[in-house]
């Protein structure tokens, strides 16, 4: 098994706010949690918002932006001990009526043989319209589903609602490696890894002042701790190995 580790949830190429960081000082921040962590493919996730923005419009400002980190890669040559993988993704939050948003399937990510919708679940109490959302991007809009940051809805939303979520057929469940330090939420994981459900980790890093506090290889101990050899081995086979195919998949050395 590779030894390197991949972020499927990085916000490094823009703050909290989506405001564009420097090229450069996103180059650096890359090439810290490399040199530090051997990550070295960072899956770039901005949000879309259903309410406010178009697939079109989202795109163009994604591509654009990791555009400028390639040519900034090629004038600058940030020490990068080995190369790296940037991956063209989205955070798309769940809003009312996402399922009627043109051209959806674009923000899908391909992942291992099919693609996932990348979902963002609301923090807040549980409504019942979520439920309805969610039914209508399954099985009106025939979507597969990656929950980003699970994490959250572990601690927003009652037991009888995760299970639900949990049930749902070849969803893909994604955490923040720093979660797994919460107990009730190694919980909820282990019952994934029991139910042969797909878990993936990513830092959710959104600030590059933060990357210094990041605890990666305390969170690795705590998997390797917490959790039994073959639980470990399954919550780190995807975050060990490339996927098959994405089209949007870029090398920078």
């Amino acid at each position: 098994m590779a030894n390197y580790l991949i972020d499927w949830n990085c916000k490094l190429l823009a703050d909290l706010h989506e405001i564009k960081h420097a090229p450069a000082a996103s180059l650096a921040a890359l090439s810290y949690l490399q040199s530090k962590f051997d990550l070295r493919a960072f899956c770039f996730a901005p949000t879309f918002r259903s309410s406010s923005d178009s697939v079109a419009a989202f795109l163009l400002r994604r591509d654009k932006t990791v555009s400028e980190i390639l040519d900034c890669s090629q004038s600058t040559a940030p020490s990068f001990s080995k190369p790296i993988r940037l991956l063209c993704g989205s955070s798309v939050l769940l809003e009312k009526d996402l399922h009627e948003t043109l051209h959806l399937h674009r923000l899908a990510v391909p992942f291992d043989v099919h693609a996932y919708l990348p979902i963002v679940l609301p923090m807040s109490s549980y409504a019942d319209w979520i439920d309805l959302e969610l039914n209508r991007l399954l099985y009106r809009r025939g979507m597969k589903l990656m929950f980003l940051s699970f994490e959250i809805a572990c601690i927003f939303y009652p037991t009888e609602v995760l299970e639900r979520l949990i049930r749902i057929d070849d969803a893909i469940f994604q955490f923040n490696y720093a979660s797994v330090e919460n107990p009730a939420i190694r919980s909820i994981i282990k019952k994934l890894i029991a139910q042969s459900k797909t878990v993936i980790f990513g830092t959710s890093l959104n600030a590059i002042d933060k990357i210094y506090h990041y605890e990666l290889d305390w969170y690795l101990a705590c998997i390797k701790r917490d959790f039994l050899d073959f639980e470990a081995a399954s919550l780190l086979k995807f975050n060990r190995a490339m996927p098959k195919k994405h089209p949007k998949s870029y090398r920078i050395v």
